[in-house]
């Protein structure tokens, strides 16, 4: 029909150090806080610490900073992740913005666009799983430190 805008979705490759990633498609019009529920899903970590989205690619950019609505007042933040859509920063293949969970640990994801596709996407679907321990991951002495740990351990790699 003329005049319609057609939904897109993002396919998203977010990886937390060498050889352990998850590619995640999730609909443009998910907020931020909804990604940010995907990739913790992903990775099998409980939603119990604050977390950002850096959209300049680099950490700690509050003029770029998109928080936990959950953390009172982010000083220097842009806005909430839960009030601002992906649409909104008209991602590109090739895109790159960056995830941090728990301020304290700092569980940092980078982040990178796939591919942009003309279709919905009604809930977000981790499309690949990779989990290679290929260099030293650092273990912290919390519960979240271990879960991380032993996800990178595993190896699943098809012959």
């Amino acid at each position: 029909m003329k005049g319609m805008t057609l939904e897109k979705s993002l396919v998203l490759s977010v990886s937390l150090g060498t050889g352990c990633y998850r590619h995640i498609q999730i609909s443009e019009s998910a907020t931020l806080y909804r990604l940010s529920s995907a990739i913790l899903d992903s990775v099998n970590f409980d939603n119990d610490h604050l977390h950002s989205f850096f959209m300049s690619n680099r950490f700690w950019d509050g003029d770029n900073e998109y928080a936990s609505p959950d953390g009172g007042d982010p000083e220097g933040a842009r806005g909430y992740s839960d009030k601002v859509k992906l649409s909104k920063f008209r991602l590109c293949k090739g895109d790159k913005f960056l995830y941090l969970f728990d301020y304290g640990d700092e569980w940092r994801f980078q982040i990178k666009v796939l591919r942009v596709l003309d279709e919905p996407t009604k809930s977000p679907v981790v499309l690949k799983s990779v989990e290679r321990f290929v260099s030293t991951v650092m273990m912290f002495g919390t519960k979240t430190g271990m879960k991380i740990t032993a996800m990178c351990l595993r190896v699943f790699h098809s012959a």
